[in-house]
């Protein structure tokens, strides 16, 4: 199994990388602005893909897009939500989910993604 330098320094391998919280970063408009390795793993992308300046909400179907951003907008109040979110759209059927907590963060908003 390949293994991926972590930000930190550290080599981890997918599987690892797959069962620690991946946390990115939203402008206080909800696009993306810092992604950590673990993130990009949980959403299937590679860890060199560029997703900065990409709306958050983007990633799901038009379905769970209300979920989402009404959890920005708490968020962006202040509030910090959680929602389970469906990765069979970027992954393919069967994928699973994944759980997403969404809270204040200075200027913006931090996104952390768990497996579910």
């Amino acid at each position: 199994m390949p293994k991926i330098e972590a930000a930190e320094g550290e080599t981890l391998s997918p599987v690892a990388l797959s069962k620690q919280p991946g946390t990115a970063h939203l402008d206080e408009t909800g696009r993306m602005r810092r992604l950590d390795t673990a993130f990009l793993m949980h959403l299937g992308f590679a860890p060199g893909d560029d997703l900065v300046g990409l709306p958050f909400s983007c990633l799901w179907l038009h379905e769970a897009r209300d979920g989402i951003n009404s959890a920005l907008r708490a968020a962006r109040a202040g509030i910090a939500m959680r929602r389970d979110l469906a990765l069979d759209y970027l992954l393919g059927d069967g994928a699973g989910h994944c759980t997403a907590i969404l809270q204040p963060d200075g200027d913006g908003i931090r996104v952390t993604l768990r497996a579910a």
